[in-house]
């Protein structure tokens, strides 16, 4: 998601890109993404911690949806902001990248910090012991692919943004063949045990 176009963003305008894009992707309405929001908020506690309440849970589930959605849009609003709704609009980042999903979440994030030289990760827990083999193999060849893709695209000359994304796509075949193994070497010693 890191290109040049968008080197003068806010922090807001590019989260608010990344809102978009999770809206389209999956195909939601402004009032059900935020709803989704509202709903990581007060999952997190934050609802208290920060003092951002919204409309709780009534028979008029549109209108509690709307109504919500207006306040989270008013935080993140183009219009220029007092200190209080610039904190509000931080306060509300942790809600929105918990209800965002892990894909979305980590391109923010690493677009967010690239300019500290910093990059995210996503990592992932695994409740269940069962080997998932064709998961695993599907996982490892997309991101093999896609660093593949990555490294590629340095040989004419790097710029820092495709440094970046080689970096970050390099990091998730790491993270798929350590997830792999993982579990392969879970089943192993369950297999021992037995």
């Amino acid at each position: 998601m890191w290109n040049d176009s968008h080197a003068d963003e806010s922090w807001i305008d590019c989260l608010k890109r990344y809102l978009r894009l999770w809206k389209r992707t999956g195909d939601f309405s402004d009032a059900t993404i935020c709803d989704f929001i509202v709903q990581a908020h007060v999952a997190l506690g934050l609802d208290i911690k920060s003092g951002i309440r919204f409309t709780p849970g009534s028979a008029d589930e549109y209108n509690r949806q709307k109504a919500n959605a207006a306040k989270i849009m008013r935080m993140l609003s183009d219009e220029p902001h007092t200190e209080g709704e610039a904190v509000a609009a931080l306060n509300m980042l942790p809600s929105i990248l918990a209800a965002m999903p892990i894909e979305l979440r980590v391109d923010f994030l690493n677009e967010y910090i690239a300019c500290l030289g910093l990059s995210v990760r996503g990592v992932e827990i695994n409740a269940g012991s069962a080997l998932n083999a064709t998961s695993h193999l599907v996982n490892f060849t997309r991101e093999a692919c896609e660093a593949q893709t990555a490294v590629a695209n340095l040989i004419d000359g790097a710029t820092p943004e495709e440094l970046v994304k080689a970096d970050r796509e390099l990091s998730e075949v790491v993270d798929a063949a350590t997830s792999a193994r993982a579990d392969i070497q879970r089943q192993l010693s369950t297999n021992v045990a037995k």
